[in-house]
């Protein structure tokens, strides 16, 4: 069985510049890459106003991207943006300034070291860590041209990969500039090295900026990796497809072209561990919860959830303005959301990290699902949950990656990597 361990440590930012280690729990091996998700957050389970959010990866100090958004709360002209950067791994804006900026300085063992650049605001970071003999790692960006249709050829990725997220925030990616509405987007896909379409799905977001009214869009698409949409149209979406021995392509459809957006792009080869990306509808009961949808045991489950009722379909009735993203291991369980209500004279964000699961509030702030983490099984997981949407089913989707030998002795010694030492 191919060794790959990961492993999930969730860490409060410094509040002072300076180098801040990360420690997980590896088997003792150097990590290969780290996915970062960061939000604004004091204290797990309690929601902070304003909306701000950002996805990063890095595979060394050189090569590193981060994509983060924001909207402020309480606002009668609304107030948002966006920021990338292909230098960085995370970065928080406040009030549409950088806030906090940090960077990888260094892949250990066991875990990573990051340097933060700039610090403000209270921010709880969530670092997915990939480590193993056989585990094969690349983090870079590409820009998506200014035609639609067109084929993007992403290459010099030194492998096939299995699997592949993406994250953008729908602006260039050359320095760090931050622009007006806030558009967002985070996609998987896994390569299966049968025939195209590959299993993949994709988050998109959207708040416009300095409008006299909250105007929102969101979508969520179980075909696509990618996606762009605003308040009037579902600009372009992409797709993975034609994997190879160093890389992939990108077929972008649509009404409107890119604008040579930047998108960052995490490429992993696992070794041929088991991989599956699934669409599923969230429960409407609360209650112990089992998905018995898998071939094998996983050692890791990443979920995005969303308010979304319809896959594939642009959602502007203020219905859809709720996302996040729950990452799993045996001993670590990190949810984080964010929140924003359509339609409203002042808006009204959120942000919220919790180290449950599930703990999502809808657009409007309510509580709408909370649930917990009681087991990996030999086919799926099984959550428990305490609270759920009773009226609607909201479709969600799942990533899951299966238990190797290695994972299985770090799952052993039974450590949970919450850390909010700051």
């Amino acid at each position: 069985m191919p060794d790959v361990v990961i492993d999930i440590v969730q860490q409060a930012a410094r509040t002072t510049t300076g180098d801040q280690t990360v420690t997980g729990n590896l088997n003792g091996k150097t990590c290969k890459a780290v996915l970062a998700i960061a939000t604004l957050g004091v204290t797990n389970g309690t929601a902070i106003v304003n909306m701000a959010c950002s996805v990063g990866a890095a595979t060394g100090p050189n090569d590193q991207f981060v994509a983060a958004v924001w909207t402020e709360d309480n606002q009668g002209d609304m107030d948002s943006g966006r920021y990338t950067h292909n230098d960085k791994l995370v970065a928080i804006l406040d009030n549409n300034v950088v806030g906090t900026l940090a960077e990888l300085k260094s892949l250990d063992t066991d875990g990573i070291t990051v340097t933060f650049n700039t610090v403000d605001t209270a921010v709880l970071i969530t670092y997915i860590l990939f480590a193993g003999d056989d585990v094969q790692a690349k983090a870079f960006d590409v820009g998506l041209g200014t035609a639609v249709p067109a084929t993007i050829t992403v290459s010099g990725v030194g492998f096939e990969p299995e699997l592949v997220f993406f994250a953008g925030s729908n602006t260039g990616m050359a320095a760090p500039t931050s622009a007006a509405s806030l558009l967002w987007t985070f996609g998987i896909c896994h390569n299966d090295k049968t025939a195209d379409p590959q299993d993949q799905g994709a988050l998109s977001f959207f708040d416009g900026d300095a409008a006299a009214t909250s105007v929102g869009a969101s979508s969520l698409r179980n075909a696509e990796c990618l996606e762009e949409v605003t308040s009037l149209a579902q600009n372009y979406t992409a797709a993975a497809e034609n994997f190879g021995a160093d890389g992939f392509d990108l077929d972008i459809q649509g009404s409107s072209n890119p604008g040579d957006d930047r998108i960052g792009i995490l490429a992993l080869d696992l070794g041929g561990l088991g991989v599956q990306i699934t669409a599923f509808d969230a429960p409407t009961a609360t209650g112990s919860t089992e998905r018995s949808h898998l071939p094998w045991k996983p050692q890791f489950v990443l979920m995005t959830t969303s308010t979304h009722d319809t896959e594939g379909v642009r959602e502007t009735d203020g219905t859809g303005q709720g996302f996040g993203i729950s990452a799993m291991t045996a001993g670590t369980q990190v949810h984080n959301s964010w929140a924003y209500e359509d339609n409203q004279n002042f808006s009204n964000t959120q942000s919220l990290c919790d180290n449950k699961a599930i703990n999502f509030a809808s657009h409007d702030g309510a509580n709408l699902f909370a649930g917990t983490l009681t087991s990996f099984d030999a086919d799926g997981h099984t959550i428990d949950y305490t609270a759920v949407d009773t009226v609607v089913t909201r479709k969600w989707f799942e990533l899951a990656i299966e238990e190797s030998v290695a994972a299985e002795a770090a799952s052993q010694q039974g450590a949970t990597d919450i850390q909010l030492v700051m």
